[in-house]
């Protein structure tokens, strides 16, 4: 992307551990996909991501760049001769506040929310640019006062393997229900255990995979009775596609997501995912899914989908397959070439 004596040069700004695909986050795996693709003059983390970062600023060095692109909201001292740039992956502490997470209410959670997560919305909202991952981000940002002229979107990919690797046909004899992604209150995964328990076919299982998070204790005492509910822990990196090719079909409940990189996994991979009609979640996301209105629409929908009297539409896989992160690097340098332009750089 940039040359190093070029005045046009760019540098990357996210914490160091954002940096690793292997976390099973969104926001690590775009900011592992943005520095390996854009190959930018510099990728610059700091050390300490609280207030004072701000008060105080960053090493001058990094003004020298035309383009200081933060990756994810952290708090950060405006430049003084760089253009700014920051990607914003949803508004969830304001759009849902009922819904965030449990440590907010620690010692810890609080003085990150109001060291880090915060002010860091606060940097987003005073650069020069937005970045933002889906059209229902955008229209947040505007929501709140960003200017729409200035807000680029780059939607978030799926890796090429989920593209690449055939599709192999079903093996096992039972129906199998999955899930990837946190064990969160937002995930709302309590939802569809509720809806699974009113099925009384014993030829279905809902298998869940994910990171022990504040609903983990929760969901487990909710499942402890019926066998057929699966919790099978983090999914690994390199495991993800043959995880996802042993479900027959996918389950969403999220209640918000700024994108939800899941549902183009799955669909990418052949599957049907099911959503609730009332959660927030991007146009993009929404096109293709199956939207429930209750446990009790959830459950019926299950068994239709055994029963195959719902059937997945052709055109889904080819839809999921155009958000790869090579055209979300596109969509990044579109939009770097608009600001170059604007800027007169």
């Amino acid at each position: 992307m940039a040359n190093k004596n070029s005045r046009l040069s760019l540098c990357l700004v996210a914490p160091k551990k954002n940096f690793s695909n292997d976390k099973g986050f969104g926001v690590n795996r775009y900011c592992f996909e943005m520095a390996n693709r854009l190959k930018p003059d510099m990728i610059y983390s700091p050390k300490r991501l609280t207030l004072i970062n701000k008060i105080f600023g960053y090493p001058s060095e990094l003004d020298n760049h035309r383009i200081i692109h933060i990756l994810d909201t952290l708090p950060f001292k405006k430049p003084k001769r760089a253009t700014l740039v920051v990607t914003v992956h949803d508004f969830h502490p304001f759009e849902v506040p009922e819904l965030n997470p449990t440590d907010y209410k620690t010692i810890k959670g609080i003085l990150g929310l109001y060291l880090v997560l915060l002010p860091g919305f606060n940097t987003a909202m005073q650069a020069d640019y937005l970045i933002s991952n889906s059209s229902q981000t955008k229209s947040e940002a505007i929501k709140y006062g960003f200017p729409k002229d200035k807000i680029f979107i780059a939607n978030h990919g799926i890796d090429e393997r989920f593209i690449n690797k055939p599709i192999p046909a079903k093996k096992h004899e039972a129906f199998k229900l999955g899930y990837i992604g946190a064990l969160s209150t937002t995930r709302n995964l309590a939802y569809v255990i509720e809806a699974f328990k009113k099925i009384s076919d014993r030829d279905i299982v809902f298998e869940i995979w994910g990171l022990k998070q504040e609903a983990y204790p929760k969901l487990l005492n909710q499942a402890k009775d019926d066998r057929r509910i699966r919790f099978t822990g983090f999914a690994p990196e390199d495991k993800l596609i043959e995880i996802y090719d042993s479900f027959d079909a996918f389950v969403m409940p999220t209640l918000y997501e700024g994108f939800c990189l899941p549902i183009y996994e799955a669909q990418a991979r052949g599957l049907p995912v099911i959503i609730l009609s009332e959660a927030k979640i991007p146009d993009e996301a929404k096109k293709y899914c199956l939207k429930v209105n209750d446990v009790e629409e959830m459950a019926a929908t299950i068994v239709a989908l055994k029963n195959r009297e719902i059937i997945v539409k052709k055109e889904m896989i080819g839809y999921a397959h155009q958000f790869t992160w090579q055209r979300t690097v596109e969509q990044t340098i579109k939009a770097y070439n608009e600001i170059f332009k604007r800027e007169g750089l």
